[in-house]
């Protein structure tokens, strides 16, 4: 019994140092984990305290016995909104590159020339950080619990990427759009030669059938661009 209790004190005390650094950093502890806290530590601290074995021994005893299991929940629990809070550094670490991307790529010829795209990224980049400010309130509030809030960060994080890779995209236009030019010149090209072999009097139904594959192709990519 003896061996349980300082076993639980240890618990409780590690669990405590826990939920003050969740405060220090202005997020709040779930209720319930701290009313069982309390309650576990006020009837820890009677049984340490009794002289002899009374009504109220008794009952924190029967508190330790019934609600002691619970513990190791709360500490995961506990553990996983510390360790989440560490990602608001990360987040915040993530949205100041892409703001400096976006100013960047802004500053270029390639962002003037496709102020379109560059917008729809930026619609994209304003969603999210919106979406981060409910996700932080739901950490900061304990709002959601441990698996929730951890499949709600990956999913954010996903979507951090694509930005980086859109943002990557409309600094490649520039090069994509030359290389536009120049396909669409090789295929004027190959149109005249093609039309040189009609008037010749050649079968150019394979030819044809080829320029038209390839100016499908070329349309797909001057659509995404």
């Amino acid at each position: 019994m003896k061996r349980g209790m300082v076993g639980m004190e240890r618990g409780l005390k590690q669990i405590r140092k826990m939920m003050e650094n969740l405060s220090k950093k202005g997020i709040a502890v779930p209720p319930d984990a701290e009313a069982l806290v309390n309650e576990l530590q006020t009837a820890l601290t009677t049984i340490k305290n009794a002289t002899d074995f009374g009504d109220e021994v008794e009952a924190a005893m029967e508190v330790i016995q019934e609600k002691g299991s619970d513990l190791g929940e709360v500490g995961q629990k506990i553990g996983m909104i510390e360790r989440l809070s560490q990602m608001t550094k990360q987040v915040s670490k993530e949205f100041a590159k892409i703001d400096k991307m976006v100013a960047k790529v802004k500053k270029s010829r390639t962002g003037r020339e496709y102020a379109g795209a560059l917008a729809r990224v930026e619609e994209q980049v304003n969603a999210l950080k919106a979406e981060w400010e409910g996700v932080r309130s739901a950490i900061a509030t304990g709002e959601e619990d441990g698996d929730d809030i951890r499949d709600t960060m990956e999913s954010f994080f996903d979507r951090v990427g694509d930005i980086h890779r859109s943002l990557e995209l409309v600094r490649q236009l520039g090069s994509i759009s030359k290389m536009i030019k120049s396909a669409d010149k090789e295929i004027a090209m190959a149109a005249r030669e093609i039309e040189r072999h009609r008037k010749a009097g050649r079968d150019v139904t394979r030819l044809e059938e080829l320029l038209a594959a390839a100016k499908s192709k070329i349309a797909e990519v001057k659509s995404i661009a």
